[in-house]
């Protein structure tokens, strides 16, 4: 246990970095277009699709165009039987909760499945449901604007599993997860599990810097043998923009 002058010591060190990091986040909010920019960019280089979303319905017309693409990963069945077999997975995410992903694929005729968030996803039947699905989606703690990369922050792995066995990841991230430098992200996903777990960082910590690639092969990039071919972001507004705007007028009184 901690004695009282540890413990005081402890709760003045989380209340400087939750401090820097509300000033860092203000900062940040300032550049969002600077940002969301620049993360296009930089991921579109490692080569990830990105798509800006300005509301919810935009980010499930785009998850349409995705999973009916992912026919081509149903082998031996006629395209009209295919949709009906398509296999989806998800993490849990407050982003895909927000926009409504399960039910809309589901009026969709897609099966998805959600991992659970208490039980460790590294055996038996979640592992098999993650591997057999065409396409995966999760959310992000973080996006790194200046080298394109995503961080997935959770304590039982799953989102790791659902970013890395099926075929297609799709990473639904508001943009208020734009963060201009890594040392800004890992601050923000210290004190996310210091605050949310009191660890300093959460079992799993994953960074994804575009689609699978091994020059193992004829010594030729070859992309998918490791992990997903295809990595898609959708960065998501759906009244963010707005919302930091009224945040800026009440700094400015």
């Amino acid at each position: 246990m901690l004695d009282r002058n540890e413990a005081a010591r402890a709760k003045a060190a989380h209340s400087a970095l939750l401090a820097s990091l509300r000033a860092e986040r203000r900062e940040s909010l300032q550049k969002t277009d600077l940002l969301l920019e620049q993360a296009r960019e930089k991921l579109q280089d490692a080569g990830v699709q990105v798509y800006v979303a300005p509301q919810a319905a935009d980010a499930l017309r785009y998850t349409d165009d995705l999973t009916a693409d992912a026919l081509r990963y149903v082998d031996g069945l006629a395209a009209e039987k295919a949709k009906e077999e398509i296999k989806a997975v998800k993490s849990y995410s407050a982003t895909l909760e927000e926009i409504g992903l399960q039910e809309h694929l589901r009026s969709a005729g897609i099966a998805i499945r959600e991992t659970p968030t208490e039980d460790p996803g590294a055996e038996g039947e979640i592992v098999s449901a993650i591997a057999e699905a065409h396409i995966g989606f999760t959310g992000a703690n973080a996006i790194i604007a200046e080298t394109g990369t995503i961080a997935i922050l959770e304590e039982h792995g799953n989102a790791r599993l659902v970013s890395n066995l099926p075929p297609v990841h799709v990473c639904v991230a508001g943009i208020d997860k734009l963060y201009p430098r890594m040392d800004d992200a890992l601050a923000a996903l210290r004190a996310a599990s210091i605050f949310g777990t009191g660890r300093n960082l959460a079992a799993y910590l994953s960074f994804i810097s575009g689609p699978s690639k091994t020059g193992d092969i004829g010594c030729e990039l070859v992309p998918g043998i490791h992990g997903p071919g295809e990595v898609h972001v959708i960065l998501l507004d759906n009244g963010r923009l707005l919302d930091n705007g009224r945040a800026e007028a009440r700094d400015r009184g």
